[in-house]
């Protein structure tokens, strides 16, 4: 089974033509799958949008009465999966705004059935590249994730900022026993950075895929704030990174 986490906030122009395109890949891959759909506060017509959709898909609707933070949604999407995942299952993370090509996920679910625990969507990595986004986003994100791998070098990690990725099912189920309730800890869009380091600290097989991240299919207004992004960015990795630190100090002093 793949399980498609799918986050969401005043999503109305973009929700039904992304569904139907996942619907059409599963198919056409013939997976078999279910989409849990967060709804973190929309306060336009995207739960109306959602149900009526004229083909018939397979979806759980999670709702957050008020807007939470992409961290909160990813969060409940994951407390509902976690405790239905079987080691073969597989969990796709992507953005609802139409800027993900779902057919890529053939290839991300290859991957993962190759034997790699997480499978990253990269920008970053030969063949990738982003259509759409303006100079400020696509400078932000190169600083931000230079910074990252810098400070939590991993050679197979190009993109640590994209949300786009497959993890397997024996990994969720491994990072429930090493975190318990706090795989996802951020409100924000850090959320995914901090889940993927937590993949790293366990020592997860990781590959990526070309993205051509696809901005300009999508429809609305970006809900992301740069210089606050920036902040919680710095603030997770400087905390992550002492946290590290400071472990392995203790561990030095009990031996």
């Amino acid at each position: 089974m793949i399980y498609f986490i799918l986050p969401f906030y005043n999503e109305e122009q973009n929700l039904d033509k992304l569904l139907k395109e996942i619907d059409n890949c599963m198919i056409l891959y013939n997976f078999d799958y279910k989409m849990i759909l967060i709804d973190d506060g929309s306060i336009d017509k995207s739960i109306e949008i959602i149900r009526n959709i004229s083909i018939k898909l397979p979806y759980e609707i999670i709702s957050h009465k008020t807007n939470l933070g992409l961290g909160s949604a990813l969060k409940s999407g994951f407390e509902y999966v976690i405790d239905k995942i079987r080691p073969e299952d597989i969990v796709i993370t992507m953005d609802s705004d139409n800027s993900h090509p779902p057919e890529i996920t053939k290839d991300m679910v290859e991957k993962i059935l190759n034997g790699n625990d997480v499978v990253i969507a990269s920008r970053y990595c030969p063949g990738g590249k982003e259509i759409g986004l303006k100079l400020k986003r696509k400078i932000m994100s190169r600083v931000i994730n230079k910074l990252l791998k810098l400070m939590f070098y991993n050679k197979n990690v190009k993109d640590y900022t994209c949300g786009y990725r497959a993890l397997s099912g024996k990994l969720l189920i491994r990072l429930k026993e090493s975190f318990g309730s706090n795989i996802i800890t951020e409100k924000g869009f850090t959320a995914t950075v901090e889940l993927l380091l937590k993949c790293i600290s366990i020592n997860s097989d990781i590959y990526e895929v070309p993205l051509i991240l696809r901005y300009d299919k999508k429809k609305g207004k970006s809900k992301i704030k740069i210089l606050r992004t920036i902040l919680q960015y710095i603030i997770l990795i400087f905390r992550l990174k002492f946290s590290n630190i400071i472990t392995k100090i203790i561990k030095l002093v009990k031996v």
